[in-house]
């Protein structure tokens, strides 16, 4: 969740009561999808890295806005 503030998440801003959360290495999946406040948002607008979301907008989430990153791997 956004305190309002930030441009850089990472594993410790993940909602405790999930148990631990980890941002993977891009390598290790196929590709994401990132919701802020459930709007899916351009891939340009985000960089993911391990451990760490970077978002690359001018503007910043807002407060208490719910931030989804979603990893997936296909197998082929």
């Amino acid at each position: 969740m956004s305190n309002g503030n930030k441009r850089i998440f990472t594993d410790e801003d993940a909602i405790q009561e999930y148990g631990k959360q980890y941002i993977l290495d891009p390598k290790y999946y196929s590709y994401s999808n990132l919701f802020i406040n459930g709007v899916l948002q351009p891939s340009a607008n985000y960089n993911v890295k391990k451990g760490k979301l970077i978002i690359n907008t001018e503007d910043l989430p807002l407060e208490r806005s719910p931030i989804i990153l979603q990893m997936i791997k296909v197998k082929k």
